[in-house]
């Protein structure tokens, strides 16, 4: 009579982590499963992701979470002053563009309550959007504003799950 497992073996957790740290997030394979043809699912951080985000915190910058979050922003408040020099010509929205490079420095720095604000900011700004496309009749631009909401979201979200990974590492791991 053989005896058959329920499933595989959960996997050990990546090197980068303390040793019997628990899950910072879902696992790499409940990760890697749902972003297969769905990144939609923003909030599916798996621990590989993190753990490579961490070995690669030190190298180069543009390559970290952190800077592609700075590079979002600054493409986001380079876009935000373009439109509104050339088609809206609303000049509060320049304010928009100053609070996205605002957030996107902090983020960069690794501030986490930076992460959030950008992710409340940035939620905010995708609403307004959406309810004045869905108000003025452009319906098809709620396709555009979910993309880059979503691809926004996750970027912060694996961005404030890699500094919460280093809060918890040992000082040596985060700091050799």
């Amino acid at each position: 009579m053989s005896h058959e497992t329920a499933g595989p073996d959960p996997a050990p957790p990546p090197a980068s982590l303390p040793p019997g740290a628990p899950p910072l997030a879902v696992s790499a394979a409940d990760a890697a499963r749902a972003r297969q043809g769905n990144w939609f699912l923003w909030w599916m951080v798996g621990d590989d992701e993190i753990a490579t985000q961490l070995a690669k915190y030190k190298m180069n910058f543009f390559g970290t979470i952190r800077g592609q979050c700075l590079l979002l922003f600054l493409a986001s408040a380079v876009i935000t002053a373009l439109v509104t020099e050339f088609v809206t010509h609303d000049r509060l929205a320049y304010i928009d563009a100053a609070v996205f490079i605002a957030v996107g420095v902090l983020i960069a720095f690794g501030f986490r309550w930076a992460m959030i604000l950008g992710m409340v900011v940035w939620t905010i700004e995708k609403a307004v959007q959406a309810f004045e496309v869905v108000t003025t009749g452009r319906a098809a631009g709620i396709i555009g504003i979910l993309l880059f909401w979503t691809l926004f979201m996750h970027a912060m979200f694996l961005a404030f799950h890699v500094e919460q990974a280093r809060r918890r590492a040992p000082v040596e791991t985060v700091f050799e």
